[in-house]
């Protein structure tokens, strides 16, 4: 891993460096968040990848989103893969706003950006976006119908991401863990 300063002077880490003279040029992966359990996990994937992975730090101020949006444009990423995301039911009620910031603002900018340097946005949402009514598993084209605010941030985004970005991956999950020592496990098994 190296650390790196761009042009407006923020720092962040890369790691696997691509080499540009390649006959086959790696992909460049931009990571938004760093040193959470799914940003981790990627470098895990990633060690016999090959992928110029850059993590972009946490400690940016979200209220503005211009410095990582710039700091995008300077990079230019093949993808965009947003790990600063806020899955929880309860925060989600507790402080609408952020979650608003995290799970709808600062995606539909990462979309539009990712629209601009043609690199493709993966996206997590959650499976909030459904009620659970259904007795089997829910499908892609399953009509939404979010039953709390999280579930209701989270479609909305989703729908103004598809509406402005045609290289799009949207993921609808549950809870992201890594590895038993997780605290969602520890606390079920608690």
């Amino acid at each position: 891993m190296m650390t790196y300063r761009s042009k407006k002077n923020i720092k962040y880490d890369k790691y696997f460096l691509d080499d540009s003279r390649s006959l086959f040029p790696r992909a460049k992966v931009a990571i938004i968040g760093e040193r959470n359990d799914l940003s981790r996990a990627f470098t895990k994937v990633n060690s016999t990848g090959g992928q110029q992975l850059v993590f972009i730090p946490l400690t940016l101020d979200l209220s503005d989103d211009e410095l990582m949006f710039d700091l995008l444009r300077e990079l230019k990423p093949n993808f965009v893969i947003n790990t600063l995301i806020d899955l929880s039911v309860d925060e989600a009620e507790k402080d609408p706003a952020r979650c608003r910031l995290l799970n709808h603002e600062l995606v539909i900018g990462l979309a539009i950006v990712c629209k601009e340097l043609g690199s493709t946005l993966i996206h997590l949402s959650t499976d909030f976006v459904f009620d659970g009514s259904k007795n089997e598993p829910y499908l892609e084209d399953n009509i939404a119908s979010p039953i709390n605010l999280l579930g209701q941030i989270c479609f909305e985004a989703e729908q103004e991401v598809s509406n402005v970005l045609e290289q799009r991956i949207i993921i609808r999950t549950g809870r992201l863990f890594e590895s038993i020592e997780d605290d969602f496990i520890r606390k079920i098994i608690n």
